[in-house]
């Protein structure tokens, strides 16, 4: 790529990053600045940095609603990659959530996602759950959100034994479906069902339950979200509901800027606004 074309590309991302961020500082997040770690332990995501800071001022945390941006840490590709981070910390499930959501949709609103996109949400307490009511032992469970964590849903299959059918939920799916084929077990009336519900509907073309989705950090315990549009190759949003440590509670999600610039309008449109 000639210099002149990369430092274009460089300036773009930068335009839609910093468009990104005033839009969530105008939502009402307050920016917390973390640290990028020491060699040994570099950031490879902003959500441990946000919170070891703001804890150093005391526990238990207030409510919060907070943003950090700056590059993180990808060791699987050995490179970093810009990340804007957005945390709703210390509310209810149901307000934290319509919160986050509340966000996304303008987020959305602003810089609108070509068709057809598609959000696929999971939830690890629902997992946990459909495996307990096959027979896993608690040891086996924690096996299977390991190797899930880590894309390798064929390995987490064999722990399954005779229950392979529950392999068969580890893809997007419609909601009904997904709740009707657990219905040998008795779960299907939980009461979780109406938490991913709430993520059904918003500013992309579909949204799909995959059971296999349980993020990449393990501190995630409810619902998890990754947002797809055509072009990208990987998630342009990624977050979900977690505990971190014994006192915090929060959801949230990182917007990956880097993906978003494949796409030919963001950058134009900000230029003309």
């Amino acid at each position: 790529m000639p210099l002149a074309s990369w430092l274009a590309d460089c300036q773009r991302r930068w335009d839609l990053s910093h468009a990104m961020v005033e839009l969530v500082r105008r939502a009402g997040y307050q920016v917390v600045p973390t640290d990028p770690g020491n060699p040994q332990d570099l950031r490879k995501d902003h959500t441990g940095a946000i919170i070891t800071r703001l804890l150093s001022w005391g526990s238990p945390l207030p409510p919060l609603k907070v943003f950090s941006w700056g590059p993180v840490y990808r060791p699987y590709r050995g490179t970093w990659e810009d990340a804007i981070d957005v945390e709703v910390l210390q509310a209810g499930v149901q307000a934290g959530e319509e919160d986050i959501r509340r966000l996304l949709r303008r987020l959305l609103e602003r810089f609108p996602l070509p068709e057809p996109s598609r959000l696929v949400v999971g939830h690890i307490g629902l997992l946990h759950a459909l495996l307990a009511a096959v027979g896993l032992e608690e040891d086996r469970r924690a096996r299977v959100l390991d190797l899930l964590r880590q894309g390798d849903t064929l390995a987490a299959g064999r722990l399954l034994g005779p229950e392979s059918w529950v392999e068969d939920l580890w893809r997007p799916l419609p909601l009904e479906t997904v709740r009707a084929a657990v219905a040998r077990t008795g779960l299907e009336a939980d009461p979780r069902w109406e938490e991913l519900a709430g993520w059904t509907t918003g500013p992309w073309s579909e949204s799909r339950i995959d059971l296999s989705l349980v993020g990449s950090f393990p501190y995630y315990t409810g619902t998890v979200f990754h947002l797809y549009a055509p072009g990208w190759g990987q998630e342009g949003v990624a977050g979900g509901r977690y505990t971190w440590g014994e006192g915090v509670r929060g959801v949230g999600f990182v917007v990956k800027p880097e993906v978003w610039t494949t796409l030919p309008y963001p950058a134009e449109k900000e230029s003309r606004a």
